[in-house]
């Protein structure tokens, strides 16, 4: 029955209850901690620091008490791609084709600074999705619209609209597991009728016809979805003006400063790259033959 669990593939942003200082911080410190990790990832360009940041990441996830099954379980899913998409740049991107020549067939050639872009894209790719799963998982969606909105109130003033744009970012991430649900119904109940949804061995039209029976119940019920919440925020008169109170609060604690500060550290340790004796010891080993 695992062919017609869709719900799998939505763990990567489930979230895990706990109480460790992660769970903890303030959901404007998590944004920050959030986006400082990711642009640190980006920036950083050597192996040596990638390679840091994934065991840093490990340490994290531990000491928040999220079980190592769900980040990775998110890595082990996306890992045929990542292979794909490094498959690509090391065999089109010329400036990767230095060091030891190790031979080639036809037009594709491997070379030692190949080997070491593949390692160096596969660590990045890792690093953000591991990342990425552990903040979905000790934040909770109610955390993600205030971090939203607290973070974009300040262009309010130039006309951004910023607790709609919260609402709007609440409704998609509460109805994305929903829909995961009623779609891995909706694909029981179409197979028990006969429908094949079987793609192995199928092109890409096929296995897109294949699925059609799918969309246009889950168009229904995610119209019927939004009408029903429509109803329920008019029935209680809910409205996006200020006046709106909230049901909880975060107040800023020291822990919150301190995560602000580590978010800020983060990128301009990226930035000055003081790993970057190791990057180069990385580089003159696959440069060589040993």
């Amino acid at each position: 029955m695992e062919q017609f669990d869709l719900t799998t593939t939505l763990q990567f942003a489930r979230y895990v209850p706990g109480d460790s200082p992660f769970h903890r911080l303030h959901p404007g410190a998590k944004a920050l901690l959030l986006f400082g990790g990711l642009a640190a990832l980006i920036i950083v360009h050597g192996a040596a620091g990638l390679a840091l940041a994934f065991a840093l990441i490990l340490a994290s996830t531990l000491a928040a008490g999220v079980p190592p099954a769900l980040p990775f379980g998110s890595l082990a899913r996306a890992l045929p791609w990542l292979f794909v998409i490094v498959l690509i740049q090391i065999l089109t991107v010329p400036s990767a084709r230095w060091g030891v020549d190790y031979g080639g067939w036809w037009i594709f050639t491997l070379s030692g600074g190949q080997i070491y872009t593949g390692v160096t894209s596969l660590l990045r790719f890792a690093d953000l999705i591991l990342f990425l799963a552990l903040g979905s998982a000790v934040t909770r969606v109610d955390e993600l619209a205030y971090a939203a909105e607290a973070l974009s109130s300040p262009f309010a003033r130039i006309g951004l609209p910023s607790r709609e744009l919260s609402l709007t970012i609440t409704i998609a991430l509460y109805f994305t597991p929903l829909f995961g649900e009623e779609a891995a119904r909706i694909r029981k109940s179409q197979a028990s009728r006969g429908a094949d949804f079987s793609t192995k061995g199928l092109g890409l039209l096929r296995r897109v016809r294949a699925y059609l029976p799918l969309f246009v119940p889950l168009l229904v019920l995610a119209l019927r979805h939004a009408e029903n919440l429509a109803r329920a925020m008019e029935a209680r008169c809910y409205t996006v003006g200020s006046g709106r109170t909230r049901l909880h609060t975060y107040p800023v604690r020291r822990l919150d400063l301190l995560g602000g500060v580590v978010a800020l550290a983060v990128v301009a340790l990226a930035l000055v790259n003081p790993l970057h004796a190791w990057d180069e010891a990385a580089r003159a080993l696959f440069a060589s033959r040993g």
